[in-house]
This record gives C-alpha cells, structure tokens and sequence, in this order.
C-alpha cells in the first residue's frame, strides 16, 4: 500500500449498524479504513462496482466521490488524516486471518470509546497493524475481476442440466454473493447469468428435439427444466416458436 510508514492523525472511530443503506457521497472530507463485520456492500466508483464482504478491509482516500448500497451490515469506521502520500483509488484488501483484522478493528473501537489515559496513542499502534495487515494482502486486493468468477461459471457449467440446480447454490458454494455474481458474470460476458443458462439450455433442448427420440416432458427434464410449462415458455421466448412448431419446421427442412 505504502512504502514508507505514514504520518496519522485519528479523526474519529466509529462502529454501525444499518438494514439498508444508500448515499452518495462527493469529495470525501477525510481517509477512511474500515472492515465489516457482518453483511455486505456495493460501491460504485470510477463507472466500477466493488463488493465488499465481511473482513475486507476498505480502504476510502480523501477527496473520493462514490455511490455506496449496504444490506444488513455492521461496520466499524476508522477516519483519519495523513501528512504522508496515500494511494488515491479506494482499494478493497482480503487479509489472510479475517478474524485477527476484525478484533484488531474491535480493540481500536474499544480503545477510542473507552478514552482511558493514552488510548490516542493505543489508537495509533493498532491502526498501524491494521496497516501492516494490508500490505501483506496488497497482492490480494480485490477487483472487479475477481477469481470466484470463474470457479463459480465452472460449476454453473457442470450443473446446469440438473433440475436441482439453484444460482444461490452456486453462490453459496463458491463463497460470493448473488448481487456481485451478477455484475461479474453480465460485466465479462454482457448477459445475466439466468439469460446464459435458459439459452445454454434451450440449445441442447433444439438437439434433443432434432434426434426425435425424446418427448417434450422428457427433453424439459434432461435440459434442467423442472416444469415442462416453464420450458415452453422459455423455448418460445429464445426461438419464437413453441417446441411443436419447432419440430414441424425441422421435419419440413429434412424433407
């Protein structure tokens, strides 16, 4: 993050508890670090979306302008000054230990409310392990490109046939949000994840079709489809034409 080691001045020290939460905020007034303990968060900066999950640290440089959405979250807020030169782009960092980042944000919080004698500079020696923490995870820090992209499309390949198959189990199992698998997946690939299967899907369906072994019921079930009247309506959505007209002008191309 830094190659020399900071001048800071704490500002304020803060821990909040929100549902739903939106701003916007322009020209931000100060520095801020901060890590979630619980729920998650989007920010919008420089036409980018950023996800942040519980145990990154965010890193907000003075001067930022972004949109910010949080659902359920808890987060503890470290502002501060510098008379040192700081990165100028909001950085997102994923520590190894999660857990030692979280209590180092908790006995910061605790130090600063507290207020016993010298907490400033108790205050200080435990934002500069918070610092340290960050430039151990610099090669980690997240970006719109993150990894669990493409294991969670691996998955979403290999299970797409299945009826059981369930985006929000794909999320579950690969460790990343619905809301941030979505903006990944349409930013890469320019189309929503449930456009990519139905249209993955509908494809194998016009093969199994063309073979004329299968019955409509049959190819639905074979293509993931739970339900034969969702696979209808899918199908003529994608092609223009119910599974009967699509075999009709099959057969009357082979003939």
């Amino acid at each position: 993050m830094m190659q020399a080691v900071p001048h800071l001045k704490i500002l304020d020290i803060s821990r909040i508890k929100r549902e739903n939460f939106h701003i916007n905020t322009t020209d931000k007034n100060c520095f801020v670090i901060s890590c979630r303990l619980k729920g998650e968060s989007l920010f919008l900066y420089n036409n980018e979306t950023v996800y942040v999950k519980p145990g990154d640290i965010l890193y907000i440089p003075k001067g930022s302008n972004y949109k910010q959405e949080s659902k359920n979250e808890e987060v503890i807020y470290i502002h501060f000054d510098s008379f040192s030169r700081l990165p100028k782009d909001i950085k997102i960092y994923t520590p190894s230990n999660r857990n030692a980042v979280c209590n180092l944000f908790k006995k910061c919080y605790k130090e600063y409310s507290d207020k016993n004698r010298n907490y400033q500079y108790r205050c200080i020696s435990v934002l500069y392990e918070i610092l340290a923490y960050m430039n151990l995870s610099e090669d980690n820090c997240a970006t719109v490109d993150n990894p669990c992209l493409d294991s969670a499309i691996r998955f979403m390949n290999s299970h797409m046939y299945n009826t059981k198959f369930d985006i929000n189990l794909l999320c579950r199992k690969c460790g990343i949000s619905r809301t941030y698998f979505n903006i990944l997946f349409k930013k890469r690939f320019n189309i929503t994840p449930i456009s990519y299967i139905n249209a993955s899907r509908i494809d194998k369906a016009k093969m199994l079709l063309d073979s004329g072994d299968y019955r409509n019921d049959e190819v639905a079930l074979l293509c993931g489809f739970s339900e034969t009247k969702y696979f209808y309506t899918v199908f003529k959505k994608i092609t223009g034409m119910t599974p009967k007209e699509y075999k009709l002008k099959t057969n009357a191309r082979l003939y």
